[in-house]
């Protein structure tokens, strides 16, 4: 078997890769994901490219990828690379190609300047084998669901047409209910949808990354890279002011989830503490999904979330679906132990993979 850096060329076979693999999901076609992969390794602003590919007698069988991020951790800046879309052939599993796909890629990572790697883990069975190859699980980061059609939600649980005909009133009236019991309200703040983050935000930004502890370093330019570069997401970007002052912004994204059709709220910003900027926010989230009438909203964040109360004053729910985070660190480098995850502001922008 042969490890080696991918290139361009190699895309329309790891496309093939992901879709034997049962990896080519959200409705992307193969033309799309040589689109994405372009997007997450060859045109990030920072870092250098990091992607490994594994022949086995002139076929591809495995993809390994990085994203490169900058992480703001205390008082300084670190460069490291979120491990993405792992991909291994089914009938090439048998030679065991993981645990030097996972060499490769810690020495590569290392050699080409990223101080850490990290990874959300979101499928089942991989967590134990990458803590057998040196990883560290750090915490978990659930999802959150506001339910926004109530009599569409109970009639995917309930299939029998009867019931379902007996509890449209009641469903109806406790989504009404549940709205009003949840219904905060917006102050001051003016949301307005935007198609591009320009230089007005550069201050708000500086700002909110000098108050984190630990989080992913937000810019102009990598949000314009994370949001914008990749037209088949239509991230939906929404900016939020007083008095004229940018406060925050707000990204959603409009997706199946599962068996849901589904908002995903992938990023909200606000000053710890500006929770009139928050429920401004996450009232136009739910505005927005009422209009499109999807069937719920999800968003992903850990338990130590400054605004999970807030969250969850406006109706969203803890779900039984988590994620996990995982982290590799050289030895006496960087410490992201578990000690450090409430200390970590994570959500949807680092992986907004469902």
């Amino acid at each position: 078997m042969n490890f080696r850096s991918a290139i361009d060329e190699d895309f329309d076979g790891i496309a093939c890769l992901a879709k034997d693999n049962e990896l080519l999901l959200e409705g992307l076609g193969a033309v799309e994901f040589q689109k994405m992969m372009s997007w997450l390794y060859v045109m990030p602003p920072i870092g250098k490219r990091l992607q490994i590919v594994c022949e086995d007698q002139g076929e591809l069988v495995a993809h390994y990828g990085g994203v490169p991020i900058q992480l703001k951790m205390d008082n300084s800046i670190f460069l490291g690379v979120l491990a993405s879309n792992l991909v291994i052939s089914k009938h090439a599993r048998k030679k065991s190609p993981f645990i030097p796909l996972q060499s490769r890629f810690t020495k590569e990572y290392q050699a080409n300047g990223y101080s850490f790697a990290y990874g959300v883990i979101t499928r089942q069975g991989v967590l134990e084998p990458h803590m057998r190859m040196g990883w560290k699980r750090v915490g978990d980061i659930s999802i959150y669901v506001r339910p926004i059609k109530f009599v569409q939600l109970f009639n995917k649980f309930i299939k029998n047409k009867a019931l379902q005909i007996l509890a449209k009133i009641p469903a109806l009236l406790a989504g009404k209910l549940f709205n009003l019991l949840t219904r905060v309200d917006s102050g001051s703040v003016l949301v307005q949808k935007i198609v591009t983050f320009d230089d007005s935000f550069s201050r708000f930004l500086d700002t909110w990354n000098g108050s984190q502890k630990i989080s992913s370093l937000r810019t102009v330019e990598i949000l314009n890279w994370r949001y914008c570069a990749f037209k088949s997401r239509q991230y939906q970007i929404f900016s939020a002011k007083k008095n004229g002052e940018i406060t925050g912004y707000m990204v959603l994204r409009v997706m199946q989830m599962k068996q849901f059709y589904a908002v995903a709220l992938v990023d909200l910003l606000a000053l710890n503490g500006d929770k009139e900027t928050a429920s401004a926010l996450i009232n136009e989230c739910l505005n927005f999904s009422k209009k499109i009438k999807v069937d719920v909203v999800a968003t992903a964040m850990p338990p130590h979330h400054p605004f999970a109360k807030l969250f969850m004053r406006l109706g969203f729910i803890k779900s039984p679906e988590k994620f996990t985070l995982v982290t590799h660190t050289p030895k006496g480098t960087i410490n992201l132990s578990k000690d450090r995850f409430s200390d970590w502001f994570i959500n949807w922008f680092d992986h907004d993979f469902v």
